[in-house]
């Protein structure tokens, strides 16, 4: 699909995001570049135009609001959701892309080489492994419901930083804060976790399995 199919619903979708408003090209050419791979990789379920700007793009930029200052990890980037529109929204913050399987893995590194995003970086990896950083905020739009899969996730963030699972319900967990927001009169939340409740630093030596695979919306 070419970048200037999904251009017009970026801007009406994005109007209300002002770090947005210069950066509708270059996340129309990301797009682009998702709809030549998903030929040959299936990235996403989602990929009438409309839906694309608003369940994508506008619902992957509703976490600018809750981002701590510092680097930022998207785990499970998949298609590059949320984290290479908010590398292209924040060329200062540097974002790491955290993908398990090595075909979406390349994606994301060709995403990142075609559009010059130098704050940018991908990890072909397993969420649910010990990463060798910590980091101020961690990402997800893949679900999870259990406390291991949370531990894994914030073992990813340094004391005191911040995991946002983006959502259409609740976990159940403790210990989160909820920012609800509606797209396209769908539900959304941003459910918000405060690493420091965790003591996080007691297992970030280990290997945690995820009880359950963690999926994402439109994947």
């Amino acid at each position: 699909m070419p970048s200037s199919a999904i251009t017009g619903f970026l801007e009406v979708a994005l109007a209300d995001v002002a770090e947005a408003s210069a950066c509708v090209p270059l996340l129309a050419r990301h797009w682009e570049i998702v709809s030549r791979w998903q030929l040959r990789l299936n990235l996403t379920a989602i990929i009438e135009p409309q839906q694309v700007a608003w369940l994508h793009y506008r619902d992957s930029l509703e976490a600018l609001s809750a981002l701590q200052p510092g680097a930022v990890v998207d785990l499970g980037s998949g298609a590059g959701f949320p984290g290479i529109p908010l590398a292209i929204c924040r060329p200062d913050t540097p974002v790491v892309l955290v993908e398990e399987r090595r075909r979406k893995a390349s994606f994301l590194e060709t995403a990142v080489a075609e559009l010059g995003l130098r704050n940018a970086r991908v990890i072909h990896g397993r969420m649910e492994d010990a990463p060798n950083e910590g980091f101020d905020n961690a990402v997800t739009r893949a679900t999870f419901s259990s406390n291991q899969d949370l531990t894994a996730c914030c073992a990813w963030v340094k004391d005191g930083g911040r995991f946002i699972a983006m959502r259409s319900a609740a976990s159940g967990l403790t210990g989160s804060e909820i920012r609800a927001y509606r797209l396209q009169g769908s539900a959304r939340m941003l459910e918000i976790f405060h690493v420091k409740q965790f003591h996080v630093k007691q297992v970030t030596a280990q290997k945690v399995r995820a009880a359950t695979p963690l999926r994402k919306p439109g994947s």
